[in-house]
């Protein structure tokens, strides 16, 4: 579990504030948004001004008197290395602070093959020799997502269920670099972009499911916006929703929800169909999930879906459910039956709206491994 709990300096708070303001703001906004003395603000200001954290803008005012000088956020003050691992590649970007990537490059690797950090590190000093210097001088860390768990009391990485690695392999890429590295979940660094991206910090209680190769999901608990935070993950692939004449689940239990739910499931189940399907794209881009076939096996996912949902539901009771991976990218064909198979029955769950779908797809939990360095050290 990664728990931030930050030291409320007055440097933290004016960033936390641009961060999300962005632009036209005066040392006058600030002071009155978060209790903070003129003279105070401005001295923060003029800090962020020298190391390029902020830009003056145009003065406002109509009046012939004095003008208060604006700023506006530059994004691209600081940047970060996110890394994703994932069944089947390592995919590795350059990001600015708003998870913007200013380069990417994906690497097929099975993520069950020996020398998994080797290949990271060797593929990361290719990526780092074709990077600006001066950009290089504002890399603030290193953040790797990974669809397993990190396992802090046995000091182990599972990578996925069966792949462990010490938590001491990251050594070699932190002292290669002279960076922090920070590795995490993939459900929980799509939380990460869904709060500092997306605005849902205004919420104290979030889960986020991510549905790629497999589901997973996270609960993220906010205590102070974004200033103190933490996330757990849990495993909701081995939540069972088929016991009585479910498949048989590697755990050991019978029909957890893993074994119907996610992108490999849905591809061979189609595939069992429509043998020539590729990937996971075509099942809507090429039109197989509109067939009769198609509609029936989509329908069968969606309704295993939505009982982990509704279990979710009635155990977290979250504010929002955020439903993130590239499945977001097609929610028109699952939104619609989704909704109404988790509210079918009952009228003690909130609002509708409390599932929205990321607008990230999935790229989510790669933006937020870029953006968990950044989260570490300046908020």
């Amino acid at each position: 579990m990664y728990q931030k709990i930050i030291k409320l300096s007055n440097e933290k708070k004016v960033f936390s504030f641009i961060f999300n303001q962005m632009n036209n703001f005066t040392v006058l906004d600030i002071g009155e948004a978060l209790n903070i003395t003129f003279p105070t603000v401005k001295r923060v200001i003029d800090i962020f001004l020298e190391k390029n954290i902020i830009h003056k803008q145009e003065k406002v005012g109509n009046s012939v008197g004095r003008k208060s000088l604006t700023y506006s956020y530059n994004q691209n003050c600081f940047y970060s290395i996110g890394i994703k691992i994932s069944y089947e590649n390592i995919e590795i970007v350059l990001s600015n602070t708003k998870g913007v990537f200013l380069k990417k490059a994906i690497l097929p690797f099975k993520i069950e093959s020996e020398g998994l950090f080797n290949t990271i590190l060797s593929e990361l000093n290719s990526f780092f020799h074709d990077i600006d210097p001066e950009i290089k001088k504002v890399i603030l860390g290193i953040g790797i997502s990974i669809p397993g768990i990190v396992i802090s009391e046995r000091q182990i990485i599972e990578i996925k269920e069966g792949v462990n690695i010490p938590i001491e392999a990251l050594d070699e890429i932190k002292n290669s670099f002279n960076l922090p590295v920070f590795i995490e979940n993939e459900s929980n660094l799509s939380s990460i972009t869904e709060v500092f991206l997306n605005y849902f910090y205004k919420f104290k209680l979030l889960d986020v499911v991510t549905v790629n190769e497999t589901i997973g999901m996270t609960t993220l608990y906010m205590e102070e916006g974004l200033n103190s935070f933490y996330f757990r993950a849990g495993k909701i692939n081995h939540m069972v929703v088929a016991e009585k004449s479910g498949k048989k689940c590697s755990c050991g239990n019978i029909g957890c929800l893993g074994l119907y739910t996610g992108e490999n499931v849905l591809i061979e189940d189609f595939r069992n169909h429509f043998p020539e399907i590729n990937s996971y794209s075509d099942i809507f881009l090429k039109g197989y999930a509109k067939t009769d076939i198609g509609k029936e096996i989509l329908s069968n996912h969606i309704t295993y879906f939505a009982i982990g949902l509704k279990n979710l539901i009635v155990f977290s009771n979250p504010e929002k459910i955020i439903i993130s991976g590239r499945i977001s990218r097609y929610k028109e064909y699952v939104e619609k039956e989704l909704l109404e198979k988790v509210y079918a029955t009952g009228n003690f769950y909130r609002d509708k709206n409390i599932i929205v779908f990321s607008d990230y797809y999935e790229d989510s939990s790669l933006i937020g491994a870029a953006l968990f360095p950044i989260v570490d050290i300046l908020f």
